[in-house]
């Protein structure tokens, strides 16, 4: 059976995809960051909605309570750092297995994200080889120029989150601040709409917000502006969360 124009890119996709978890599975070790691996795209089924980042922008991600987490608890080869600076052989291999396939994408209950100037924090001067080798505009345009017109309104960090991922922020406190969780805050702005809203603690300096991305599908951050009851603060917040839903469903999101 001869294959289609539609299915070649995905059978190409398929097949590179296998040729770099082939490569990962059999490399060693290192204290240096893989830009191969950093700039590879990832695809998640979160709800309703696939959504496709690269290795670089994951930071981490909460399982379904049904399912099995398949990822290696120790991640790092390096001294200090997030997963995806000095990831192990092991991780590197069970990450792509897990969701570098875009005919499966891997189900999450939430994912975190991290949209910032990969060109030169976290990975070192190896930075420079990552730019290049990203597929998705968006991720070439946050490697490259930290103040983008695009994102400038995009907090850093993003948890995209099922009804079910909002759970793990029960575990989520703060070290110096109010005696209690992040879920706390968000429960205080429960039911969660397509119009952004906050709850803040002590003194409003702790604040989380949150908004109805889609069905099922919602996206948690800490906002700039950390006032609950200011007029002007609620206008920015709401023209940001805005801004996410726009973002999650423009650039994000793949069919």
């Amino acid at each position: 059976m001869r294959a289609t124009k539609t299915t070649l890119p995905l059978i190409a996709s398929i097949i590179l995809m296998l040729a770099l978890w082939s490569i990962i599975k059999n490399s060693e070790d290192s204290d240096r960051p893989d830009p191969v691996f950093l700039s590879t795209d990832l695809y998640f089924q979160v709800s309703e909605l696939v959504i496709s980042v690269p290795v670089v922008a994951m930071r981490d991600i909460f399982i379904p309570p049904s399912n099995i987490n398949p990822l290696p608890i120790f991640r790092s080869s390096g001294p200090f750092g997030t997963p995806r600076w000095f990831a192990t052989r092991e991780y590197k291999a069970a990450l792509l297995e897990f969701a570098a396939d875009p005919a499966q994408p891997a189900e999450v209950a939430s994912i975190k994200l991290n949209f910032e100037y990969y060109g030169s924090y976290g990975e070192y001067s190896i930075s420079q080889e990552i730019c290049p080798k990203l597929s998705r505009q968006l991720s070439q345009m946050a490697c490259r120029n930290p103040l983008r017109n695009e994102l400038v309104g995009l907090p850093t960090d993003i948890y995209i989150s099922t009804i079910s991922g909002l759970n793990q922020f029960r575990n989520h406190s703060f070290s110096s601040g109010p005696d209690i969780s992040v879920f706390d805050l968000i429960e205080a702005i429960t039911p969660i709409s397509n119009v952004a809203k906050m709850a803040c603690a002590g003194d409003q300096k702790f604040c989380y917000a949150a908004i109805l991305v889609s069905k099922g599908l919602y996206a948690v951050w800490s906002p700039s502006c950390s006032n609950s009851t200011n007029e002007d603060c609620k206008n920015e917040l709401e023209a940001q969360g805005a801004e996410i839903e726009n973002f999650v469903s423009d650039e994000l999101h793949v069919e």
